[in-house]
Parts: structure tokens; sequence; C-alpha cells
């Protein structure tokens, strides 16, 4: 049955000339469980298919953490979490967050502010969202992340925090 499946694939990560740097995989829940059942390694079928990361398409109500500047606080509270489409990061378009309860997704952002969060503090916001979303199963410091594909109006919004990034990074 697998091998007449076919993925949706899409290529993702625009670099500085526009062009795609990432091939992004998003499986349906049935072909994930497809793929469970048939005890094929999430990691050898990115291999074998040649993409560089591998989502689920999930649709339900999700507690999440998402971070960002605190310099984007005023905006949020009054608007909401909204998605910027003038960017297209490595998992595609969305509001990028990780399931509250998500250890693996706490580790893989943590590593992301390490490496890259230049602020000195971060805002991290919690909340609910209902709707379509990709939750990323494989790819490098990926696992973990959801992408949420419609904004969040700021009443689905349960909590802001402000603290250090160190303090962050060792929560």
């Amino acid at each position: 049955m697998l091998n007449q499946t076919v993925y949706k694939i899409e290529e993702t990560g625009e670099d500085f000339e526009g062009k795609f740097m990432y091939k992004h995989m998003i499986l349906t829940t049935e072909q994930y469980q497809d793929i469970l059942n048939n005890n094929i390694r999430i990691d050898e079928l990115a291999v074998n298919i040649q993409v560089d990361f591998i989502s689920v398409l999930r649709n339900d109500k999700i507690n999440f953490m998402h971070t960002t500047s605190p310099s984007n606080k005023e905006f949020i509270l009054n608007n909401g979490l909204k998605i910027k489409y003038d960017e297209f990061f490595d998992l595609g378009l969305g509001i990028y967050a990780i399931k509250k309860d998500s250890l693996q997704g706490l580790e893989n952002l943590k590593t992301f502010v390490a490496e890259g969060y230049e602020d000195e503090e971060i805002l991290i916001i919690t909340g609910y969202y209902t709707g379509s979303y990709t939750e990323c199963i494989y790819g490098s410091n990926h696992e973990g992340y959801i992408v949420l594909f419609d904004n969040v109006d700021s009443k689905n919004i349960t909590n802001f925090n402000i603290m250090l990034v160190d303090d962050f990074l060792f929560m």
C-alpha cells in the first residue's frame, strides 16, 4: 500500500535570493498511521523520499506556546498572533509554536533561541488554538514544532510572560 501512496511535498525556507532550500513532506493522519502500522522508520522514509522535514497535518484544539520579542506584546494584545505572509520559513507559512506540553518541542525551541535570538528578554505567549496545523515529527531541531494555519485571536491568548532569555533556556 505504501509504495502507491502519493505524499504532499512542498519546497520551503527561502534564501536571500528567493530560492527554496528545503523539502517538507506533509502526511495526513491516515498516512502517518499507515507508516506506523507498517513499522517504517520515519528517518528512513525521509532519506528515501529525500525530504528535510516531515510533518503530520492535524485539525483539533490544542494549547500552545509561542515565543517572540517583548516589543511585539502591545501589537499582539490588540491584534492577536498574525501570520507573516512575507516570510516563508523552514516548515512553511504560518504561526510557529509548540504544543504546551511538548518536551521535544521545548528543547528544540530552546536550541533555536540559544543559537539565534538577539534580545536579552523573550516574550512567552500561551493560549489555545482550534483548527488545522502541522506538527513536525522529523527534521533537524524541528521535531515538536507546530505551524498554525490561521491567525490567533487575542481572546485565545491566556498568558504573556516576559523573562530573561537565560531563564527561559534553563526552565
